[in-house]
């Protein structure tokens, strides 16, 4: 055990003990089971927006300024969410003990601000990107998912929070240039998003299991 500290409290190095019984081994095959698939529908989900997003700049660029593909992006961008909240929940429990508390607080920033989205799609996404970018941060400091990806995602969810703050002072409402700069931020995050929905899906058994240290 290796002594440190994260999030102001104590914390020890864990070790992962076995498993103690043939439930207990059946219960944890079916988490590891519905994470993986969860990683599998984050990596679905961050597609669509990628598409969209792409779409969206084709009309910009391609259709002499149309707000077409913008509007198509939001609407893919409200069914799109679901699953994505259900890959954030996977992404986070694979690794819960792993990130602590603050990673709990990440986890449920970003939660919380995709969720209201809809209703107010200014300062909701500020708070969503706020804790994608400590979820990415503590990710990348805990090891366990890729820290290329893990880069990517704090670049582009910190870009993102970035362009909603902007948005919500209207300094550059109706710029075309602001608009590609959001949507190009939205790609990079979701980018982000496909490779670690993808490598949650992707890891075997026994690094999930593993992913879950004993208290």
């Amino acid at each position: 055990m290796v002594p440190g500290k994260r999030c102001g409290r104590p914390f020890e190095v864990p070790s992962y003990a076995p498993m103690e019984s043939p439930g207990e081994e059946d219960s944890s095959v079916l988490v590891q089971t519905l994470l993986r698939w969860g990683g599998l529908l984050t990596a679905a989900a961050a597609v669509l927006y990628v598409i969209s997003d792409s779409v969206a700049l084709f009309f910009i660029f391609g259709q002499g300024g149309s707000g077409t593909g913008v509007f198509l992006r939001n609407i893919v961008a409200v069914y799109a969410r679901v699953p994505l909240l259900v890959g954030l929940v996977a992404l986070y429990v694979y690794q819960r003990k792993a990130i602590g508390p603050c990673g709990l607080v990440g986890f449920l920033e970003a939660l919380v601000g995709t969720l209201l989205w809809p209703l107010y799609p200014v300062w909701p996404g500020v708070l969503a990107s706020l804790g994608w970018v400590l979820f990415g941060a503590l990710s990348l400091d805990a090891g366990v998912y890729s820290g290329a990806a893990l880069s990517l995602l704090i670049v582009g969810a910190g870009l993102s929070g970035v362009a909603n703050a902007l948005t919500a002072s209207g300094l550059l409402a109706g710029n075309l240039g602001f608009t590609t700069g959001v949507l190009l931020a939205d790609i990079i995050f979701h980018t982000a998003t496909v490779w670690l929905g993808f490598e949650l899906f992707t890891k075997r058994s026994g690094k999930v299991q593993q992913s879950v240290p004993a208290s």
